[in-house]
């Protein structure tokens, strides 16, 4: 069977036509979240922000969060001292904007706190964002851990 030019050229642009709708049709069935719903603001105020990073890069000792597999908890260690800091520890989660979580800084008289995982905390990559003020100081402290 012998196709002729014209034929050959309708049946290109209907095969290019179809792969067109095809992945305008896929590109819209994703999902797409934004890191933070007010970046603008955020933006406007990232000076303060890199102060308190630049604050917390400075300590002599680092905060520590990691998670144990023994005792099926996240711990953290805020430095030596720091028993009354104040402050916010929100988890985010980079595949899901549902899944965030966020948690207010109680830590003991060591430093430490303990979040037990639970059903919110569910196994995968998550960025645990502290954010905590100690002595009309701020911090800001961001780890990513896979539970």
């Amino acid at each position: 069977m012998k196709i002729n030019w014209g034929t050959a050229i309708a049946i290109f642009y209907t095969c290019f036509v179809i792969a067109m709708v095809t992945m305008v049709v896929r590109s819209t069935q994703n999902k797409m979240d934004l890191v933070q719903e007010n970046y603008y603001e955020k933006d406007l105020t990232y000076e303060s922000f890199r102060a308190k990073r630049q604050n917390a890069a400075v300590l002599t000792e680092t905060v520590a969060i990691k998670y144990s597999i023994a005792e099926e908890s996240i711990q953290i260690n805020l430095p030596e001292g720091m028993s009354t800091a104040k402050g916010k520890l929100i988890f985010f989660r980079p595949s899901d904007k549902k899944l965030d979580t966020s948690f207010d800084l109680e830590v003991d008289e060591k430093g430490q706190m303990r979040i037990p995982v639970n059903q919110k905390i569910i196994p995968g990559l998550w960025r645990v964002q502290l954010d905590w003020e100690y002595e009309g100081q701020a911090y800001f402290q961001e780890t990513s851990i896979v539970i």
